[in-house]
């Protein structure tokens, strides 16, 4: 059996992978003493360079969750800008032939903004971004190869397993149900979010009722005609569970818009979730000197905790609400003092916030567009949106529905007592460690080779990102790390993930 060697094996190819190429790229473009490296990019999906967010899985009618301004820094900002007005009329005629009619109410909404290029202001459809990382991304490989810098290749395989042989990583996957056996000096992790594990323990799979694991799995369009075709085919008013109540969530409910025919199917959508709805962002409504009156005050101590850290935003998100204050709006002064006071903890301080309290703060902060949530807000004044506060525990098939049962806000056993026709999983992923779906996870736990933190949301890594000698991670299974080069609770959004990658692209090339 041949084994083919490369210098770089990137096994995922979503925005981890193709800000670290970007980065590695330009690096290597400009650095003396160049020779050629092989580079392998295997992705599992039939889509390249987009990941999840920001390609076909997400479909043509999802929205960025913020405004442009705070989506990513500003020297990229501007390539993405350049990038829309030159590709302005190509982009919208696919928008709007593709996106149906919420397309379309999106245009006319944006309409003066699109026009005055006021680009920071707007929640733009997120292919859009898909569309400029594949334009990017191509353009530096095809200049890299005519410099005979990098020799690349594209493969759409599933790995399930990574060995490590001395100073080598063996790679397998099935291509055709033949073998193939990749040797590679340096591997990076770059899979994005793991995969949910599965939720429902109802008793047969050809439940008359839709179960949707994965909203995104095969992509959200063919779960969404699932969903219609399968409530729309009886006359009887149905009831639809939905598992929680972030980005995911929001999305799912923006994009029924395009099917007017559920309003007369569905009776309720019922979200269970231990949060409430992320708040809305409205342009024009930061403040920036609002007064936080408890972080403030930890100001003046000499000593506190990551606990008393995430009390105190507890607080002052509370007063803010009470006020009627847009937390949103409060979300930049609140986070530069949280940094303030990180800094000055002990380090054994830092690793209890990295590991647990910045999360949740994280939960608190959660925000999103108002496209997305007037849906949501349109839904609960006409009381077909009711939202339980609580954890989905499991559903059990009977003659009406899917009966279901929640644990709530004080740890008791509820048995929810209207079934519902269709439960639809847009919780978020769960403790890496007890992952049952990724082969891949699991397989890197038990071969040693990766090592689950103490946050169980991301595997452990040293400063230059390696989770063991020369096998990189990068993107959400950063979750849960600090030490003297990186702190991170979270590495989902584009912001931080094209700062990240950029330092990992920076070691990678220092060792070329």
């Amino acid at each position: 059996m041949n084994i083919i060697p490369y210098h770089y094996v990137f096994v995922g190819s979503g925005l981890s992978c193709t800000y670290t190429l970007i980065h590695l790229l330009n690096i290597l473009k400009h650095s003396a003493g160049k020779k050629l490296c092989n580079v392998l990019v295997l992705e599992k999906a039939e889509e390249f360079w987009t990941g999840i967010p920001y390609g076909n899985r997400s479909g043509k009618s999802s929205l960025i969750i913020t405004a442009l301004k705070d989506f990513i820094p500003v020297s990229e900002r501007e390539l993405f800008i350049n990038f829309l007005n030159r590709n302005l009329t190509i982009l919208f005629d696919d928008f709007e032939s593709k996106g149906g009619k919420l397309s379309l109410e999106w245009r006319a909404e944006n309409k003066t903004l699109v026009e005055t290029e006021k680009w920071d202001d707007i929640f733009l459809p997120r292919y859009f971004f898909g569309e400029f990382l594949k334009n990017r991304i191509s353009d530096l490989i095809n200049e890299a190869s005519e410099l005979g810098l990098v020799k690349f290749d594209l493969i759409q395989a599933e790995v399930k397993e990574i060995r490590k042989e001395k100073e080598k990583y063996i790679i397998s996957y099935c291509n055709n149900e033949e073998e193939i056996i990749i040797e590679s000096e340096k591997v990076i992790l770059s899979v994005g979010s793991p995969p949910k594990k599965p939720f429902l323990n109802v008793g047969t799979t050809g439940s008359k009722f839709l179960l949707i694991e994965d909203l995104y799995q095969p992509a959200i369009s063919a779960n969404i005609s699932l969903l219609v075709s399968s409530l729309c085919r009886t006359s009887v008013a149905n009831n639809v569970l939905v598992i929680g109540s972030n980005a995911s969530a929001l999305e799912l409910f923006y994009n029924l818009n395009n099917f007017p025919e559920l309003r007369k199917s569905v009776n309720k959508y019922y979200v269970i979730s231990p949060s409430k709805f992320p708040h809305p962002i409205l342009i024009g409504t930061e403040l920036e000197n609002y007064d936080l009156s408890n972080l403030e005050l930890l100001k003046t101590r000499k000593r506190f905790t990551a606990n008393d850290i995430l009390e105190a935003v507890k607080k002052d998100t509370y007063n803010a609400e009470n006020a009627g204050v847009s937390i949103a709006g409060i979300i930049n002064s609140t986070s530069s003092v949280i940094i303030d006071l990180l800094n000055r903890l002990s380090f054994t301080q830092q690793k209890q916030f990295v590991h647990a309290a910045g999360v949740e703060i994280g939960k608190l902060q959660r925000r999103a567009g108002h496209e997305y949530l007037a849906v949501v807000q349109n839904l609960l004044e006409r009381d077909k949106l009711e939202l339980i506060q609580g954890k989905f525990s499991k559903a059990t098939e009977v003659k009406e529905g899917l009966q279901f049962e929640y644990i709530d806000k004080e740890g008791q056993s509820i048995a929810f007592s209207t079934p519902v026709q269709a439960i639809i999983n847009c919780g978020g992923f769960n403790d890496i460690s007890e992952n049952t779906i990724s082969l891949l996870i699991k397989n890197l736990i038990k071969n040693n080779i990766c090592k689950p933190n103490r946050s169980r949301r991301g595997f452990f890594v040293n400063e230059r990102f390696e989770a063991n000698k020369n096998l990189f991670v990068m993107g959400p299974l950063l979750a849960g790390n600090i030490n003297k080069n990186i702190r991170v609770w979270h590495a989902e959004s584009c912001s931080r993930i094209f700062s990240l990658s950029k330092q990992l692209a920076e070691n990678l090339a220092a060792d070329h």
